[in-house]
């Protein structure tokens, strides 16, 4: 018989974390049984042999997915998902860690007493650099808002990695388009609740790391522009994916994206020219006096302004 819940826990380079994190999965209380699925993808440190040693220790509760070469994020993700049995996955990142022993049996409680949720999630402390926790920036919603894909596309990323439980039936392969993300949470958060509601428990139940080495940092620390392209691009694949049952929702945050772009960059600037007419383009009423401003400020000498707007 499949395990009630699967630990679905991705790493890479994580010898320094790593042990935190198993040692907060192992120390569940649960009422139900739990299976615990590594995919580990290829580390340049003692990752593996640190997971490996507690697979030796816990034999038949843990599982390793590794390879020869590295595969990267996305795909990592997707096998490790996929190997998962459990009627809901819980998701962990190897340099994160769960704060509570009992987040399995709530999240799988909130589950069982709402079968219409396909996500459910819970606030997080957050600690930047080593050691230096704060208050978590992340999470701005309450109990008892009603969540739906439609905050996921537009509120901004709000959902922690290591706070995620999934419903296994609402998730489906990853489509060809992710293959080069440099980002995946969020697809899976598009993807899944799709298929359901969003659930939420005010506790703080998981430690959420901002450090030098995370994957997220080393990708975007420095390069906003990246950051919103990247947004830019995973909600435009989504528009198509689901057919585009929710493009007004997808339109308002592809603006957005855009916007931010032209406030990140100089006017003259070939990416914020581009940014521009992107947003121009989806909505043509709501946005063309942005060109307008844009000509007035950049191309008109504001002495000829002046006396164009004195002679009105």
């Amino acid at each position: 018989m499949p395990p009630k819940v699967s630990v679905c826990l991705v790493t890479y380079n994580h010898e320094n974390y790593i042990r935190q994190c198993l040692d907060a999965i192992l120390s569940q209380q649960v009422t139900f049984d739990y299976e615990i699925v590594i995919g580990e993808d290829k580390s340049k440190d003692n990752t593996l042999a640190v997971v490996t040693e507690y697979q030796q220790k816990h034999p038949g509760k843990i599982s390793i997915i590794t390879s020869a070469d590295n595969v990267g994020m996305v795909a990592n993700w997707e096998r490790t998902l996929m190997a998962c049995k459990g009627k809901y996955i819980a998701i962990i990142e190897g340099d994160d860690c769960w704060i509570s022993n009992y987040k399995l049996q709530k999240q799988f409680d909130q589950f069982e007493q709402h079968p219409e949720y396909a996500l459910c999630f819970h606030n997080v402390e957050v600690e930047y650099g080593e050691g230096v926790i704060q208050e978590n920036p992340l999470v701005a919603v309450t109990e008892d808002e009603e969540l739906s894909v439609r905050d996921v596309i537009l509120r901004n990323w709000f959902i922690p990695t290591c706070s995620m439980m999934i419903r296994r039936d609402a998730l489906s392969l990853f489509p060809e388009w992710t293959r080069g993300l440099q980002s995946i949470d969020i697809v899976v958060q598009l993807m899944v609740t799709m298929h359901g509601h969003i659930g939420y428990l005010s506790e703080k139940m998981g430690l959420y790391r901002i450090h030098g080495g995370g994957i997220s940092q080393v990708q975007w620390l420095g390069n906003a522009n990246r950051l919103q392209l990247s947004f830019i691009e995973i909600f435009k694949h989504f528009d198509e994916y689901s057919k585009w049952k929710y493009h007004e929702y997808v339109s308002q945050r592809l603006q957005r994206g855009y916007k931010a772009i032209m406030n990140l960059n100089p006017p003259k600037s070939s990416i914020y020219l581009k940014a521009l007419f992107k947003t121009i383009a989806l909505n043509p009423r709501q946005n063309l006096s942005l060109l307008k401003d844009y000509l007035i400020v950049n191309l008109i000498p504001q002495r000829v302004y002046k006396i164009y707007k004195s002679l009105r």
